[in-house]
């Protein structure tokens, strides 16, 4: 049996062919149930996958470099694991910074990957947790992939846990949410990622997250939100669109999420030590 959020009830906010999204009516996380999973490596399925890579590459750099200043004010962060490297954007600007890192993931073959091959760990199997003293690990964008992240987490051995996470409640989560609520899924079927082989299994509130961290035994001692999507929005899509009108639309909407992003943003950065206060 998986392991929830909170005992309350759920209450469906969206259900169609590709994908049924429920919401904690406690802490507002949102669970997405997927249908029709495509087979194979979540990079095989991207349509425009060079343009998508390169957005997406373009953006985790500023992040990866805010990031590493992060984790520099914590003490005895070393060795540390970057869980789900992908790219090898962060791996690479954590080792630039001098901190004793490794990466890994399923995929070795990420489009306009940068890791190094030597600092790179092969994951045999989904969730595989590499054996080796880590006292910090690392999960940019990866948990919420995971069916049961309270299990996940619970098994993870680590003196901090960094998390970055794509939230229920920034603007294009909202925006998606109202769509839905007027028959117009598509937003929130691109938000879950559907028809990717690993999907969003979940989206977070910021009192989901402390919540489902305290059933897996963490306790969140910072956080901090991150500039998600920029300009570079047309490009961020998975299915990026052609039409220059859309893509026009979406550049100013991608400025804009960049300009409130400090203040309102679709990602979350959290901090975690295990017996602490929140």
């Amino acid at each position: 049996m998986l392991t929830r959020c909170c005992s309350s009830k759920i209450r469906t906010v969206s259900a169609s062919p590709r994908l049924k999204v429920s919401r904690c009516t406690k802490c507002g996380n949102l669970w997405g149930e997927h249908p029709n999973r495509a087979e194979g490596l979540p990079w095989e399925h991207t349509q425009g996958l060079d343009e998508f890579a390169g957005a997406l590459r373009s953006r985790r750099i500023l992040q990866a470099e805010a990031i590493v200043k992060l984790i520099r004010r914590f003490e005895a962060t070393e060795p540390l694991l970057d869980y789900g490297a992908g790219q090898g954007v962060f791996l690479s600007a954590a080792l630039a910074a001098g901190i004793d890192a490794f990466g890994c993931d399923l995929d070795v073959d990420a489009p306009l990957g940068t890791a190094p091959k030597d600092r790179f760990i092969q994951l045999d199997a989904p969730w595989q947790v590499p054996e080796g003293s880590w006292r910090t690990i690392v999960m940019l964008d990866v948990l919420e992939h995971h069916p049961d992240p309270v299990s996940f987490m619970s098994q993870l051995k680590t003196d901090l846990l960094v998390l970055k996470l794509p939230t229920a409640t920034g603007p294009s989560a909202r925006i998606a949410r109202l769509a839905a609520r007027a028959g117009r899924a598509g937003l929130l079927e691109q938000l879950f990622q559907v028809g990717d082989p690993s999907p969003h299994q979940w989206l977070p509130t910021r009192r989901g997250t402390v919540r489902l961290a305290e059933l897996g035994g963490w306790r969140r001692i910072h956080r901090v939100s991150l500039v998600e999507v920029g300009r570079e929005l047309p490009n961020r899509m998975r299915a990026a669109p052609r039409q220059r009108a859309a893509r026009v639309v979406l550049t100013i909407a991608g400025t804009i999420l960049g300009a409130i992003g400090p203040l309102w943003s679709d990602a979350e950065l959290a901090f975690f030590r295990r017996g602490e206060t929140s």
